[in-house]
């Protein structure tokens, strides 16, 4: 389901096969975590993030410090997988896979 979704999101997000990589890898540990932050720094330091906007780059920041707190007092992956399905229909052009149709439907859900 994860390779599914993944080349779905590339197709209709026109991801290019040097990006692919960030949406492949499976991150275990802390250090493998900490390895993601060192390249996305770099990328951010370079240029790689065009067009994101300060209030944006404040609620990012905002999200990662609550997750990484959030995770030390307990297991929040269905929290996680939940943003992270709405995070995937919010790429333009993303419809609804199948077997998936109410699965992250957030209108009718207060979080």
């Amino acid at each position: 389901m994860k390779k599914l979704l993944k080349e779905r999101l590339q197709k209709l997000a026109g991801i290019i096969e040097a990006e692919d990589e960030r949406f492949n890898q499976e991150t275990k540990t802390v250090a493998g975590l900490a390895n993601q932050f060192l390249t996305i720094s770099k990328g951010l330091r370079g240029g790689d993030y065009k067009g994101v906007q300060s209030g944006e780059i404040n609620e990012i920041d905002d999200l990662i410090n609550m997750i990484l707190q959030a995770a030390e007092e307990g297991n929040i992956t269905t929290i996680l997988i939940r943003v992270q399905g709405m995070l995937s229909k919010s790429i333009k052009g993303t419809s609804t896979l199948p077997g998936e149709e109410d699965e992250f439907d957030v209108e009718d859900e207060t979080i």
